[in-house]
């Protein structure tokens, strides 16, 4: 590490400044697309959220260690307000 190295908010900025141009100059290399569904459960404003693949410059990744299900649902006001 260097001693003119600028980290802000744990942000290497001469990094972010070499990805930023790499993205500018080629677009489709760092877009991000994300998996995702919902199946519905039934209630109101409720459902069950699973995240899974993603795809990154064009690359299809899937990986059983990077699939992430989240219960989705309204808080319990909300919930009782909608009937």
């Amino acid at each position: 590490m260097t001693d003119d190295q600028q980290i802000t908010h744990g942000v290497d900025l001469e990094t972010l400044e070499t990805f930023a141009n790499h993205a500018a100059e080629h677009p489709e290399e760092v877009q991000l697309g994300l998996g995702a569904s919902a199946t519905y459960e039934g209630t109101c404003i409720y459902s069950l959220a699973k995240v899974d693949s993603y795809e990154l410059g064009g690359e299809t990744v899937a990986r059983e260690t990077r699939e992430y299900t989240i219960p989705y649902g309204a808080s319990k006001e909300v919930l009782d307000a909608s009937g």
